[in-house]
């Protein structure tokens, strides 16, 4: 039996050394049959490009790679009962596996069950910012104050099992605090893992400040004390993930997350106090399915956006559907954050931008089923089915400019069944807006059936007899009725990429402006030929083309803002570790606000400010070495700008 074991082991050592060609294979088992029976002796006698493949078993080690580029891998990484046989134990005296930190991404680790782990940073893994690559492993039942099952691995992380990993207040260290149940502080590109069941006491149960690209994971069943039940604090970009049954005080799927969020599928997640899906994430928000989340909130002071909450960034192409809150059952507050321009300069609002999203069948218990207290552009959504238990159905107290929407068939128990509070300092009066049964005033309003394709169905596209997008056939379909909503938006707006023909006016609704935009009827047979200078799609040049052309004549795109660092100077010098450094940046913005300022060093993000009370800084160490500095202003709409070079070096003293 121990030759046929032995003799599958050498023939899957091609596939744990694809990068290690001219190295040599190693071999361990703990029964003494190969040439190591524990995996830090083999280590320790290996080289850069080596490969260790150890037999099944469980080892009670706590490894330690010390810089060394090789691949350490089970017998059969792919299959996932090798895995779980293959067990490096930590028997709760440290970190199971330690990197160095100069680790390049050509050291692997692969295929194994890591538990039983115990630090103060990384209870299953310590990288020391290490490149290594992390695959294919099951990594659970570790503990750290930081990271229970990884910390500072820099490298890929992916299709790895990061389970029921958690914090503790290690050694009896003060602060009494915890952050990332499942990784913390690891800014590499974290890929198609299952990240499930971890717990953090304060902030992220799945993942805290990860910076790096996190796409196509599952995150779900993780909690958090405070902040970020699946992901708190993490600004790179989170795409193709999905967030179900996480928990937390404040955005139990999302918290505190300051990069672009999309084609996520959030849903289920439970917040005790503020944002069921996310909170506090103001990057752009978009593309994302946000469905069945719960804000519950058991006291007056609790319960705010069941499914988003004080997301100041652009949240547009989002389906919100079916979460529940006390107050704001789909968006809480999104927008309206006060933040001065400048130091000394008298603070203005935010204009956060939500359009293009369909808000639909959410509930409040209290104020607005769909929105509320969201200042800002509420522009082309389709807020279509919600309800309230006391007042705005649809929106209530949402300032700001609300136009070029859908308002229909939102219900309340006691006032303001499609808006609330529209006629006070707190709301703006809509324009240009299809509001069911609405009789308080704003320009360009209308009360008409909006003849969505299927709204029972989730269909909000409007009927057209020239032409809809059908989603289910991926075509387009011709109605025998025409929606009133085409061609009755803002005729000052612009009409973005609706397809021709578009009457040169954008549509209500949530695809208005979008290439799913219903097409113009003109009442005969379709234009089939594009008319040099026929902007409407009528088949005619005339003063209506003329019309539509001056009025969007002097339209002018945002322009970036301005940042450079001003503090330190380029070419500074200072002492190593014992000095701390402020750096300052100057930042401005010549058609609006700039809302936040990241800084990097030699290209990876470190800190950010988001209050410019004080100027746009912040403070650290450096250990002896040169380094380059850089600034990254953001402003109100989105756009970036990155600051000039700045070179500094710390000296030993």
């Amino acid at each position: 039996m121990k030759n046929s074991i032995l003799t599958l082991i050498f023939l899957l050592a091609a596939l744990c050394s694809v990068s290690a060609a001219a190295g040599r294979t190693i071999y361990v088992d703990a029964d003494g049959s190969a040439e190591f029976d524990n995996i830090q002796a083999a280590i320790n006698d290996a080289n850069d490009r080596d490969t260790i493949i150890v037999a099944d078993g469980t080892y009670y080690e706590n490894i330690n790679f010390a810089g060394k580029n090789i691949i350490l891998c089970s017998t059969d990484p792919m299959n996932p009962g090798v895995v779980a046989s293959t067990i490096i134990d930590g028997n709760y005296a440290n970190s199971v596996v330690t990197f160095s930190g100069t680790e390049s991404s050509d050291c692997v680790l692969r295929g194994f069950t890591i538990t039983n782990g115990n630090a103060l940073e990384g209870g299953g893994i310590y990288g020391n910012a290490t490149q290594a690559t992390i695959e294919n492993n099951n990594i659970t039942s570790n503990s750290a104050q930081y990271g229970g099952g990884l910390s500072n691995c820099n490298g890929t992380i992916q299709d790895n099992t990061i389970s029921e990993n958690y914090n503790v207040n290690y050694d009896n260290r003060p602060p009494y605090v915890g952050y990332g149940g499942g990784l913390f502080f690891c800014d590499g590109i974290i890929l198609n893992n299952i990240i499930t069941d971890n717990t953090a006491n304060d902030g992220g149960g799945g993942l805290y400040k990860c910076n790096g690209t996190i796409e196509k994971n599952t995150f779900t069943g993780n909690s958090a004390g405070l902040d970020g039940g699946g992901v708190d604090q993490c600004n790179g970009t989170i795409q193709n993930n999905t967030f179900s049954n996480n928990s937390a005080r404040f955005g139990a799927g999302l918290g505190g997350c300051g990069g672009t969020i999309r084609n996520n599928i959030i849903s289920n997640n439970v917040s005790s106090y503020s944002g069921g899906g996310l909170s506090g994430c103001d990057g752009t928000i978009q593309n994302n399915i946000i469905k069945n989340n719960t804000a519950i909130g058991t006291s007056y002071y609790e319960g705010y956006g069941g499914g988003l909450s004080s997301c100041i960034g652009t949240i547009q192409n989002n389906i919100i559907i079916g979460n529940s809150a006390k107050y704001g059952g789909g968006l809480y507050q999104c927008g309206g954050v006060l933040l001065p321009d400048c130091a000394g300069c008298p603070p203005t609002y935010i204009d956060a931008t939500i359009r293009n999203n369909i808000v639909t069948a959410n509930s409040a218990h209290s104020e607005g089923g769909g929105l509320c207290y969201c200042r800002g552009s509420i522009e082309n959504n389709t807020i279509y089915g919600n309800t309230a238990g006391d007042s705005g159905g649809g929106l209530r107290y949402c300032g700001g400019t609300i136009r070029n929407c859908i308002i229909w068939k939102n219900t309340v128990g006691d006032s303001g069944n499609q808006l609330s509070g529209c006629s006070s300092d707190y709301c703006a009066a809509p324009s240009y807006c299809c509001i069911q049964d609405w009789m308080g005033g704003g320009e360009g309003n209308i009360d008409a059936d909006p003849c969505f394709a299927d709204a029972n169905n989730g269909d909000y596209h409007l009927k057209s007899q020239a032409g809809r997008w059908a989603p289910t056939s991926a075509s387009w379909v011709k109605d025998d009725v025409t929606s009133l909503c085409i061609d009755a938006g803002d005729p000052m707006f612009p009409i973005g990429p609706e397809p021709f023909p578009n009457g040169g006016r954008v549509n209500m609704g949530a695809y208005g402006g979008t290439v799913e935009a219903s097409k113009s009827y003109f009442g005969g047979p379709l234009c089939e030929t594009i008319v040099a200078g026929d902007i409407n799609g009528d088949c005619k040049v005339n003063f209506l083309d003329f019309r539509i052309m001056a009025f969007h004549w002097l339209e002018r795109p945002n322009q970036p803002p301005v940042v450079y660092i001003t503090t330190p100077p380029d070419g500074a010098e200072f002492w190593e570790a014992t000095e701390s450094v402020w750096i300052v940046a100057y930042a401005r913005d010549p058609d609006g606000l700039v809302v936040k300022v990241e800084f990097f060093i030699d290209g990876i993000k470190f800190d950010e400010d988001n209050d410019v009370t004080d100027g746009w800084r912040v403070v650290t160490s450096f250990n002896a070495g040169t380094y380059i500095l850089t600034a990254r202003a953001t402003d109100n709409e989105g756009a970036t700008a990155t600051s000039p070079l700045v070179t500094i070096t710390a000296v030993d003293e």
